[in-house]
């Protein structure tokens, strides 16, 4: 893991009761050499950290408001862009195991811990980074306060099994062909939310790669078999009437 020795660092004053917080970029190194970007919005008197893990085809960017938000209230929040999203490199949205995410946010909470190892540590996953996070909770059983989830995917919703069999014969020779396209229109009512989606440059625009699918689809089924052991503290947040990611997964929580 290198982080960069002098990351860029941008003051920016606070209306709110809490005071300042600080804006950092910098880059983290995962395990098989991969830089990923990420930035951290620092409270001026941290009384907790929240580590941020965002969804399928967007980036950490978009949680801008939330990291200033909790900044002013004093939480500190660290997040990064997927492998394959945002301005970190790889091919778009495709990966073949979760395990290649969970590796990374293990990384992640290491830098994360280098630089607050004495305050109390949050994980937060929203969609497919909800997923990203239950897995890792139940697979590397790391020392947490607590879990925070926000509409998880960790349910499939309208996905048939003769699909899943198209998924995997297609993923055996084209891995990157898209079988499925996200339903942008379905992330919000706010006429304003979706123009802006639509012309952001960072976020992907494509279809669901098969091998995209099948890794997401084997990463629900274990944490469908597992979700008796999740034993941390846990909040969760989902709409009852979200199209983009089925609550009825969140109720079984």
């Amino acid at each position: 893991m290198t982080i960069p020795p002098h990351p860029t660092v941008h003051e920016t004053d606070s209306n709110k009761a809490s005071g300042r917080f600080t804006y950092s970029e910098e880059l983290l190194t995962a395990g098989d050499g991969l830089d990923l970007f990420a930035q951290t919005w620092r409270a001026a008197q941290p009384k907790a950290v929240v580590a941020l893990v965002h969804g399928i085809a967007e980036h950490s960017s978009r949680y801008r408001h939330t990291g200033e938000f909790l900044a002013q209230r004093g939480y500190t929040v660290f997040t990064f862009d997927l492998r394959g999203h945002g301005r970190s490199p790889g091919k778009r949205i495709l990966f073949q195991h979760m395990d290649e995410h969970s590796e990374d946010v293990a990384t992640f909470l290491a830098w994360v811990r280098a630089q607050s190892a004495v305050l109390p540590l949050f994980l937060f996953g929203h969609s497919m980074g909800g997923l990203i996070v239950t897995y890792f909770v139940l697979t590397k059983k790391p020392s947490l306060r607590g879990v925070l989830l926000s509409a998880p995917a960790i349910q499939l919703d309208n996905v048939s099994p003769h699909l899943l069999m198209i998924g995997r014969m297609v993923a055996k020779v084209t891995p990157a062909l898209p079988l499925r396209q996200l339903e942008f229109a379905a992330i919000s009512r706010d006429p304003a939310v979706l123009e802006a989606n639509k012309n952001d440059p960072l976020i992907y625009h494509g279809g669901i790669p098969a091998t995209t699918g099948l890794a997401m689809a084997r990463a629900v089924a274990y944490v469908q078999a597992h979700m008796d052991q999740f034993q941390l503290p846990l909040l969760v947040m989902h709409g009852p009437a979200d199209r983009m990611v089925t609550p009825e997964g969140s109720k079984t929580l």
